[in-house]
């Protein structure tokens, strides 16, 4: 056994036949090979002094361990598969398959790889542990290929040397991490090397930076230490000197991690098992002045997955009056598919960790900016698998942050963040003005708190609430855009636009409420969400500020302009006045258009006046399909 600082390197310890300590037990098998027809019986034994025939670790509980030949055990010889027809004891069994054809032979053990070319293709790109210290996730399958003798197939590598063949097998990582005091479980375990270097299948070639396990029903002991074990590709993983790895555990507080001492070159073979133990520390930063902000932000847009993933929190408020021009956090592009479950693009810098603001401020921050399309703007660009909480961005009175977001093509500016993409944000009251000056844009743009409220399979859905916005909006449409479709300038005082790349995922927007005045000339506005275009759920919300649209043909709604697939209104009530001054105007005080057979409206009304020149209604002005039950209008209608 030898130490390498926080790595122990054991070799050959795992997996093969007899899985641990292959080369001291001298595992024998006997064969005896009866030909009825098209099939073939091989006879395995293992000796009784052999306790296990697959497992990692010599457990104090050996009844934990897979002591004994079942009646589910099955091997795989040239894609045959070979099922156990008959256990004679623990230790030996006779299997049963058809004929291999030719004169080498590919051996897979256990048999839920029916061929090499299976075996090659497993993909480590997905693992996942249920409970601390459990290995029932782990498959070991070791494989005899290239064998030119159908006879005693042990699985050791002298016999497949012996008989012009090799033994391809996984390798596993088994880890022990002390987390920081305070944690008691744990969602996943990542790691994450300063290159490339983990092959992706055991066919090796392609190779990856990053291999993760994601946990589930973790309980920490007293100690706090977490027992993971990942597999690695037969593949092998070279590494060179100076190589960095680093650990991260994320926890339902944060992220924690560790990154190990420069490596040693050396390869961590296929068949194997190498232990890493190490503490982990949690990954705080605490914000308390405007130079430290910068220094987060500027963490994050350098690619830093550590700052990306960081817990962040506000020990004071944060005057931002001597940062001239600002970055958002975050500062990578997002493109979304805005029908179908086709999942979003998004490269570059984004915000993946927790930001607790501690209820306090940031203050005087001025947001200006053209940004680029695709290139969502705001505190932060894109939140993904984020957490935001506990924040106010401004003041009451005497504070001069604003949000000045001038689109030349497609745009998604928000007061907090340009794009929640799978991410959720709680407790956050905005005072910052938001504005949109004017447009050359012919696309899409979308404004709010949040510009842009995104979930799909990938990232899961979005969240938003205990939103709170005082901050008043105004926006222009002009330029080459006409619409007041889903390509057209939609904003509100909570978010622009909420949509799902996903066919299960429902993005919540609840317990929100917009309290500032909205004067747009655009194709729609409302006061909560501008547009619930696919699998969103807006449930108790409130709109308190008074709603005015000048364009023409506009589309105002005191809660949202329009629900579409799989889209709710639930428990709101729009309190403030809703009007359209232009013609061709539709007005509805709680939504203006119900889109689809899946769109309900329930147990919400309206209080506000609702005027308009087209198609105007206290709960709604036009319904396409859907349905609305137990809702009441008690404002004058125009």
């Amino acid at each position: 056994m030898k130490k390498l600082n926080y790595i122990i390197l054991i070799t050959a310890a795992v997996m093969a036949f007899s899985c641990t300590r292959e080369a001291e037990l001298q595992e024998t098998q006997t064969q005896t090979q009866t030909q009825t027809g098209e099939l073939v019986t091989i006879r395995v034994s293992t000796p009784e002094a052999i306790e296990t025939k697959v497992s990692l670790t010599e457990a104090g509980d050996k009844k934990a361990m897979n002591l004994a030949w079942e009646n589910t055990d099955q091997l795989s010889v040239n894609g045959g598969l070979f099922s156990v027809t008959n256990v004679i004891s623990d230790h030996e069994a006779e299997f049963e398959g058809p004929t291999p054809e030719g004169s080498t032979f590919t051996v897979i053990y256990p048999g839920s790889y029916a061929s090499a070319d299976a075996f090659n293709a497993r993909s480590y790109a997905a693992q996942t542990q249920s409970g601390n210290s459990s290995t029932a996730h782990l498959e070991y399958n070791a494989m005899l290929s290239g064998v030119t003798a159908y006879a005693e197939p042990k699985f050791d590598p002298t016999w497949a040397t012996d008989n012009g063949g090799s033994l391809v097998q996984n390798g596993a990582i088994q880890l022990r991490l002390q987390l920081p005091e305070g944690t008691s479980t744990a969602t996943s375990v990542k790691l994450v090397a300063s290159r490339a270097v983990f092959p992706t299948t055991n066919a090796g070639g392609e190779t990856a930076t990053t291999q993760t396990l994601s946990l589930s029903s973790i309980t920490l002991p007293s100690n706090r230490i977490l027992e993971a074990y990942m597999m690695f590709s037969a593949a092998g993983v070279a590494w060179q000197a100076g190589d960095k790895l680093t650990v991260t555990v994320d926890t339902p507080e944060g992220m924690c991690y560790r990154t190990l001492p420069e490596m040693t070159a050396q390869t961590w073979t296929g068949g194997s098992q190498y232990t890493i133990q190490c503490k982990v520390n949690a990954n705080n930063f605490v914000i308390n002045n405007a130079d430290d902000l910068e220094e987060f932000r500027d963490g994050v847009n350098s690619g830093d997955f550590l700052w990306q993933s960081c817990s962040v929190s506000l020990g004071a408020d944060i005057d931002c009056s001597g940062i001239a021009s600002w970055t958002p956090i975050g500062n990578g592009t997002f493109e979304p598919v805005e029908s179908g479950t086709v999942s979003a693009t998004m490269n570059g810098p984004a915000f993946k960790g927790i930001f607790n603001g501690n209820n306090h401020a940031i203050n005087n921050l001025v947001m200006t900016a053209s940004p680029d399309t695709y290139a969502p703007y705001g505190l932060f660009g894109i939140l993904y698998k984020a957490t935001v909480k506990n924040l106010t961005l401004g003041a009451v009175s005497a504070d001069t942050g604003a949000l000045t977001a001038t689109p030349v093509g497609r745009m998604d500016a928000g007061a907090l963040a340009g794009v929640a993409y799978g991410s959720t944000i709680q407790d956050v009251t905005n005072y910052f003005p938001m504005t949109i000056p004017d447009n050359t844009s012919a696309n899409r743009v979308a404004m709010g708190m949040v510009g842009y409220v995104y979930g799909d399979d990938e990232s899961g859905k979005s969240v938003l609430s205990g939103l709170k916005n005082y901050g008043a909006v105004n926006a222009t449409q002009s330029g080459s855009n006409t619409g007041n479709g889903a390509t057209s300038v939609q904003v509100a005082g909570i978010a622009g636009f909420g949509n799902s790349g996903g066919a299960s995922i429902i993005n919540q927007i609840s317990g929100c409420t917009n309290y500032a005045n909205i004067e747009t000339s655009t194709g729609r506005s409302a006061g909560v969400l501008a547009t619930a275009n696919t699998r969103t759920e807006i449930n108790g919300c409130f709109n308190r500020g008074k709603i005015n649209n000048s364009y023409t043909n506009a589309r105002v709604g005191g809660i949202t302009v329009i629900i579409a697939g799989s889209c709710t209104i639930t428990d709101c009530i729009n309190y403030g006045n809703v009007s359209a001054t232009e013609s061709g105007s539709n007005v509805g005080g709680i939504v203006c258009l119900v889109n689809h057979a899946s769109a309900v409206v329930s147990g919400s009304g309206n209080e506000g006046v609702v005027e308009g020149f087209k198609y105007v209604g206290g709960i709604a002005s036009r319904i396409y399909a859907g349905e609305i039950t137990t809702c009441v209008n008690t404002g004058d209608v125009t």
